[in-house]
């Protein structure tokens, strides 16, 4: 019984997960921004995008249309869509990957100007 009522209290309930989906959702448009900026910041020191299909926009303004326009539109599906436990589970581990190539572009920015 002691288990079955711990294993009730590490499910989120709807509340929750509308909430974790919407922080999700504008966690991954705030990392999308970041990473714009730390490209191109560091695109102006004479690095290069390692994305061959965004290094032929990334410096001009279908950069920024890409970079903030479909994160945004696909937040925006993904807060009217039915609320699903593993697409927002799913959203959560996409932030954590996208932060770790934010944090790559920082410190590879901080090196450069190191």
């Amino acid at each position: 019984m002691v288990l079955e009522k711990s294993r009730l209290n590490t499910r989120l309930g709807s509340d929750e997960l509308h909430r974790l989906r919407f922080l999700a959702v504008v966690g991954l448009v705030a990392l999308n921004a970041l990473d714009l900026i730390l490209t191109r910041h560091l695109l102006a020191q004479g690095a290069s995008e390692a994305n061959p299909l965004m290094a032929l926009v990334i410096g001009g303004g279908w950069g920024i249309a890409i970079k903030l326009g479909v994160p945004i539109l696909a937040g925006w599906r993904h807060l009217t869509a039915p609320l699903l436990r593993k697409a927002v589970l799913a959203l959560c581990w996409v932030n954590v990957l996208y932060l770790g190539v934010v944090a790559w572009n920082f410190h590879v920015m901080v090196v450069r100007l190191g």
